[in-house]
């Protein structure tokens, strides 16, 4: 029949039906191009804050091996562990303290929004400009007591394990420099913003 195809071949017949199988490359070319519009401060900022989810989730490893430890060793060998309340509570600790941060990477802590959301724009980002003051200020603040208090934390023996508490409590202190950290440069961002014509955007995802 004159302008019909010419007859393809078995393996150009495979080719053509693989190819229709495949989904399309819209979502594709779009996650391209998001990710070349991401700058290379917003790269750095992500690998920070994957090394941080990777800490917390090591030291919640940990508590979790140590209590499966402790239990095995206590109801089926019939042999309690000594440390078996500390261990597992100063991993817990610092895993509070490393990932209590993860949401102020993009400031998804939970908060009231009622009134906050029905203020104009500019006005809503200078209210949560302020709001970071407020929690930024004491953290400061209590930083001189921090540091005493590892400092007291020195001496004090554990029970049957090889290093004092200064161990088990020193999370602390990186849990107040991530919080003064992160909502500093939340804070940062949000005068940027407000000395531009464009408020900056709440990112409400996930961590």
């Amino acid at each position: 029949m004159e302008g019909a195809d010419p007859p393809q071949t078995l393996p150009a017949r495979i080719r053509k039906a693989w190819e229709l199988s495949r989904p399309p490359k819209h979502g594709a070319s779009i996650q391209e191009s998001a990710s070349a519009a991401e700058t290379a401060e917003e790269q750095g900022v992500r690998r920070l804050e994957r090394i941080q989810e990777a800490i917390a989730s090591t030291f919640y490893f940990g508590t979790f091996a140590s209590i499966v430890v402790a239990v095995f060793f206590r109801f089926v060998l019939d042999r309690p562990l000594v440390w078996s309340i500390e261990v597992p509570t100063y991993l817990f600790f610092w895993c509070f303290c490393i990932a209590s941060g993860l949401n102020d990477w993009r400031d998804n802590q939970i908060s009231f929004d009622l009134i906050s959301e029905r203020l104009p724009a500019r006005l809503r980002l200078a209210a949560a400009a302020v709001a970071n003051v407020i929690i930024i200020i004491p953290f400061l603040v209590v930083i001189p007591g921090v540091v005493s208090y590892i400092q007291f934390e020195v001496d004090q023996p554990t029970t049957g394990l090889p290093f004092t508490e200064v161990w088990g409590y020193a999370g602390i202190l990186p849990f107040f420099l991530i919080a003064i950290l992160l909502r500093g440069r939340l804070l940062l961002k949000q005068l940027r913003a407000l000395r531009g014509s464009v408020p900056m955007v709440r990112d409400r995802r996930s961590v």
